[in-house]
This record gives C-alpha cells, sequence and structure tokens, in this order.
C-alpha cells in the first residue's frame, strides 16, 4: 500500500500495521504544463512542470491547459503570398462580398445625400428643424387625404 511522504519520495507501508517496509523515489509518469509528474506508484506531483505546447510559433494560447500564457502575436504576410512569415501558417486575405460593397455604396450615398440637404436647408437657407417638421407633415396630409372622385 502506497504512503507518499515527501515531495521527492513515496513510502510502502504494510497494510495490516502500518509499518514502513521502504522508502522509494517517485517514478513514472509523464510531466504537464500544469502540474509536474505524476507518479506511477502513488500519484503524487514530483519534477518540474512541462512546456506549454502550441500549434505554431504565433500562437499565444496552450493547446494542453487553455491559458493565454505568453503575449499575443500577430500573423506577419510581408510578401503577400497569404501565408504567416513567422510560422507558416495560411492568413487568407478578408475581402468584401459584392452585396456588401453594394451596402456600402448605398449607405454613403445616403449620408452624402442627408449631409448636401443639410447644409442647403440649415446652413444656406437658414431654415429651422420646426420648418422642416412643417414641411413633413403637410406632404404626408396631402399624400394620406383622398379627393372625391368627379
Amino acid at each position: 500500500m502506497p504512503n507518499a511522504s515527501n515531495g521527492n519520495t513515496h513510502g510502502k507501508v504494510h497494510a495490516c500495521c502500518g509499518k514502513v517496509i521502504s522508502d522509494e523515489a517517485h517514478s513514472g509518469g509523464e510531466a504537464g504544463c500544469l502540474h509536474g509528474t505524476l507518479c506511477e506508484y502513488c500519484g503524487a506531483k514530483y519534477g518540474e512542470k512541462a512546456d506549454h505546447v502550441y500549434d505554431h510559433s504565433c500562437d499565444a494560447v496552450c493547446n494542453v491547459c487553455g491559458e493565454l500564457t505568453r503575449a499575443l502575436s500577430f500573423h506577419a504576410d510581408d510578401d503577400g503570398n497569404e501565408l504567416c512569415d513567422v510560422c507558416g501558417i495560411e492568413q487568407p486575405r478578408a475581402s468584401l462580398s459584392g452585396s456588401a460593397i453594394s451596402a456600402i455604396a448605398t449607405v454613403s450615398s445616403v449620408v452624402a445625400a442627408l449631409g448636401g440637404f443639410s447644409l442647403v436647408w440649415f446652413v444656406i437657407k437658414k431654415k429651422s428643424w420646426s420648418a422642416l417638421l412643417k414641411l413633413l407633415l403637410g406632404y404626408f396630409l396631402r399624400t394620406t387625404t383622398s379627393k372625391p372622385i368627379k
């Protein structure tokens, strides 16, 4: 029956009387980045922790423990071949779809038109918000009022 006695050894003891038979060094197991090596006999942690594991050299998160363990490094593609110059991982260029480009153009046109209208209405003609609301309300009432058919 094992009995971990300190950080470097474990003792084997009799189950019946508790007498220590031998004192042995921890052995076996594999070190991890979260803990040292686990002894195959008693399960105690001993030894140094293993290094963190990364997919590539630009990675900042350990693949084993999931911790952010080093400074974040951004991929670099100075030669434009869509591969990171540091680690070699593929870095596809971000591109916009046709519908995204169309939406950007439409919104830009509306913003430009509103800006032009605001410049003329408020700066050049020196009209107020109340004048604008009266104009819009009058237009709304004219278009929604039904006229009798002759």
